[in-house]
C-alpha cells in the first residue's frame, strides 16, 4: 500500500493537485492503482470504527448510570460525560 500512496503523491505532483483538489485526487488514484480494492477496504474500516464507537459509548453509559447510582461524584473518571 505504502508503493501505490507514493505513486498516487507522485501523480498528483506531476498533475498539479494541491490544495483542496490534492486529496480526491489522491484517493481517486488509490481506488484506480488498487481496482477499487481500497475503497472496500476504507468502508470495512468505517464499519469496524462505528461499531467500535457505540460499543464504548455504550461501556462509558453504563459507567455513568453506576456512579450516579453510587453517589459518586464525576464517577471517579475525571467527569468524561458531564455535560
Amino acid at each position: 500500500m505504502d508503493t501505490v500512496i507514493a505513486e498516487a503523491i507522485t501523480q498528483a505532483t506531476a498533475a498539479g493537485a494541491s490544495g483542496k483538489d490534492n486529496t480526491p485526487f489522491i484517493l481517486a488514484k488509490i481506488s484506480e492503482l488498487t481496482s477499487g480494492k481500497s475503497l472496500l477496504a476504507n468502508r470495512s474500516l468505517i464499519a469496524s470504527n462505528v461499531l467500535k464507537g457505540a460499543l464504548v459509548a455504550k461501556e462509558l453509559v453504563a459507567l455513568e448510570r453506576e456512579f450516579k447510582e453510587e453517589g459518586r461524584v464525576n464517577g471517579g473518571y475525571g467527569g468524561v460525560l458531564q455535560r
